[in-house]
């Protein structure tokens, strides 16, 4: 290792960033994902379905080309080495090369954790139906936040609205009694 030069380990780093992005890229392609970075709207939710779809295969290609961007930012280190000796103006291309691939690099994490947090909740929401055999909307949302259903019809604030404190609210009590309900009075 004493007798490695910065060069060297930038050289062989440069080849194993190229070797680490193509096949990065064709184990993604190959998975049925074809971008890393997803685009927003209708192609967002197409790009989590494709890699709830691939599975593995993505997430080692995604893994390789940040890895492969690591290993650029190594290599630019070595090319820096190498031209050290030619002038400052010259020193400036590796290292503004160097902070560019550390901005891609984090570019490329996020959609990984974006895969990892959003992908699985989605893909199990794809597959459920909307709204199950015997209910409609309105029952699926009831069930889902009963909580926010107590306050759209009054039930919360510990009754105020059903007991006809407020002259708007009298008229959900008379529905409710109407239905069959009990309207608790106080």
């Amino acid at each position: 290792m004493k007798n490695l030069s910065l060069t060297t380990v930038g050289a062989v780093s440069a080849v194993l960033t190229v070797v680490c992005f193509v096949v990065g890229i064709v184990l993604m392609a190959s998975s049925g994902v074809q971008v890393l970075i997803p685009e927003t709207g209708e192609g967002g939710l197409e790009w989590i379905a494709d890699v709830d779809d691939a599975g593995g295969t993505f997430f080692a290609g995604a893994w390789l080309a940040v890895l492969g961007g690591v290993l650029g930012a190594v290599a630019l280190v070595g090319f820096y080495a190498a031209l050290r000796d030619a002038g400052p103006v010259m020193v400036l291309a590796p290292i503004l090369g160097a902070v560019g691939l550390t901005l891609v690099t984090i570019s490329h994490l996020t959609p990984i954790a974006m895969a990892y947090e959003l992908v699985p909740g989605y893909g199990r929401r794809r597959r459920e139906p909307l709204f199950p055999r015997g209910t409609d909307g309105h029952t699926r949302e009831r069930q889902r936040r009963p909580q926010l259903h107590r306050r759209r019809t009054g039930l919360g604030r510990r009754g105020a609205a059903l007991r006809g404190r407020d002259p708007q609210d009298l008229g959900r009590a008379e529905v409710i009694r109407s239905a069959g309900g009990s309207v608790p009075h106080g």
